[in-house]
């Protein structure tokens, strides 16, 4: 295997009761062939202090106005020198040997562009953050649902060349957003292993959705998406897919009519078996949101035990 740089790109913004943890993880990695490159987005703590106080070669960039997500990605990728990218979020961590696995893989699968991993729950580490491995199943749900972690992702590093960056529209789904746009051309994997620490966000979900204007942001992607596909649904239908896939509620007999039919009708575009496995699992989850009555009248369902057993090998 070559010994190829990687550059480990961090954004950072108001985090300096973790980002010498995150420092120390990427000095501590097995393998040493790296530059840490670190972006301070207009932080008002103490960031600065600390990341340039840090014992370990770091080249520091800083925007003295917070400008984003996006345009910190966006700075870092136009600074880094590595053949590999690697991302590392401020209030994360990496596992030792992260690097060198994720190097590894890339060296002796030259077919794949972009690579994350599972992830351990900082403040559960019984809790293992699953996603999944098989290239093709990956480039079918993310149409889903994104199944990519960021803070786990190294990839080849073609972005300045290609001219292919984040969108600053989409922050906070910046790397879905992403991701999505590079379906067509890039290929996707996962290591079916725990390779980064994961902060969970300190602010409520509902409140950081409200913070980033979420729901409208989703509302762009979604239209993108769904232009994709020969649908004959109403937005109502299409509102309440979406809905779906990221909740759970007690269905209705009219919401469940509706859900069977945008199913029925994606299969009718998407042949492929993984969108087939994928619906499966989709058909086994609205079985369990909805009454007993809907469940009797609706058996078939079950069918999608199939899906899920399918589904769970993709891990």
């Amino acid at each position: 295997m070559s010994n190829p740089l990687v550059s480990i790109l961090i954004p950072c913004f108001n985090a300096e009761n973790s980002i010498i943890n995150c420092l120390n993880s990427c000095k501590n990695q097995t393998y040493k062939n790296i530059e840490i490159l670190v972006l301070n987005d207009g932080s008002t703590d103490e960031s600065k202090f600390k990341i340039n106080s840090f014992d370990c070669a770091i080249q520091y960039l800083e925007f003295k106005d917070n400008k984003g997500i996006a345009a910190s990605r966006n700075e870092l990728l136009k600074n880094a020198k590595g053949q590999y990218i690697a991302w590392l979020d401020a209030d994360d961590e990496m596992l030792p040997n992260r690097i060198e696995q994720q190097v590894m893989y890339l060296e002796q699968h030259q077919d794949i562009d972009i690579c994350g991993s599972w992830m351990l729950d900082k403040n559960n580490p019984k809790n293992l953050i699953k996603t999944f491995k098989h290239p093709d199943f990956i480039k079918s749900y993310l149409w889903f649902k994104n199944c990519m972690f960021q803070p786990s992702v190294m990839s080849k590093n073609f972005y300045v060349h290609e001219q292919v960056f984040y969108n600053s529209e989409f922050d906070y789904l910046e790397d879905y957003d992403l991701w999505y746009r590079l379906l067509k051309t890039k290929k996707f994997a996962n290591l079916n292993q725990a390779l980064t620490v994961y902060q969970l966000p300190n602010q409520t979900l509902t409140n950081k959705h409200k913070q980033y204007d979420f729901e409208a942001k989703m509302t762009n992607l979604w239209t993108r998406k769904w232009q994709e596909l020969n649908l004959i649904a109403s937005e109502t239908q299409k509102s309440l897919f979406v809905k779906f896939i990221y909740k759970n509620w007690n269905i209705s007999s009219s919401e469940i009519k509706d859900l069977l039919w945008i199913f029925n009708q994606i299969q009718t575009q998407n042949k492929n078996q993984y969108v087939k496995e994928i619906i499966g699992f989709y058909q086994l989850r609205l079985f369990k949101n909805i009454s007993f009555f809907n469940q009797l009248k609706h058996l078939f369902l079950l069918k999608g035990l199939v899906g899920i057993k399918i589904y769970l090998m993709k891990y």
